[in-house]
Formats: structure tokens, sequence, C-alpha cells
């Protein structure tokens, strides 16, 4: 993987967090697989590569301590069909859970998620801001 393109942006004046993931995030019904009737759930291998590539594009970043909240703006570019948004949403937060930028994702106090054209690889956009301020463009 090309480390380089996978980055984090933070700025003293106005931090903020901005990552992708070279993968879309699954939609959270796929997240999750059940064996037979009443087995045991166990993470999907769809999610657990989208925890990989999440945890090398964090880089060891985290949620600064004197932060109480954030906002976080999604951006899920599919490999096919969008599916629906908000299935997006939660894999998403709960990738940055597992790979520790925030204890929980309490901390997040307004989301925002939308979709792109579809590339063949997919791609998920992340852009975290300190809760109570206004969304940035991604490209700002």
């Amino acid at each position: 993987m090309d480390r380089e393109k996978y980055f984090i942006r933070a700025t003293n004046d106005a931090r903020r967090f901005y990552f992708e993931i070279p993968m879309a995030a699954p939609s959270f019904n796929h997240v999750w697989l059940q064996a037979g009737r009443g087995g045991a759930r166990r993470l999907s291998q769809e999610a657990k590569t989208f925890y990989d590539l999440a945890r090398a594009s964090i880089l060891g970043a985290s949620l600064p301590d004197d932060w109480e909240s954030c906002n976080v703006r999604i951006s899920v570019a599919p490999t096919r069909r969008a599916g629906d948004v908000d299935n997006r949403i939660k894999a998403t937060l709960d990738a940055l859970t597992k790979c520790f930028f925030w204890k929980d994702d309490r901390v997040v106090s307004s989301v925002s998620c939308c979709f792109e054209a579809p590339r063949p690889k997919g791609l998920t956009r992340i852009l975290i801001t300190r809760g109570g301020e206004k969304f940035p463009a991604f490209d700002e």
C-alpha cells in the first residue's frame, strides 16, 4: 500500500483530521455474519479488510484530549451501486473506534455522509473537526 497517498492533515490554528481509506466503507448489513440459525456472529472479511486499511490510513492519530465532541463528515465512493447511505456511517465510526482514534464514538456530535461516483476499488474519505465548528469542504 502506498502510504504517502493516505495521509492525515492537522493544523494548529484550525485542527482537523482528514483520512482516506482505499476502500468503500462496507454497508453495516455486511459487517457481521451469522453462522446458521442462532449461531455465533463473526466479523465479515470485508469488514476486517476495511478496519485493517483504516488502521493503516490513520497511522496512530487520535482525537485530542481537549475535544469534548467532534463533527464527522464521511464521503463514500462505492465500487458499484450506492445502497443506503446510513448503513455506511456505523461501519466507518466503528473503524475509528477499533483503530483507537477515540475511546467511544459517543464523542461524535454530528455526522454527515454522502456518496461519490463509483470507483473500481472504492474510497472512503473522512473529515473530522472539533464539535461546534462549521464543516469545511473536503477540498479546503
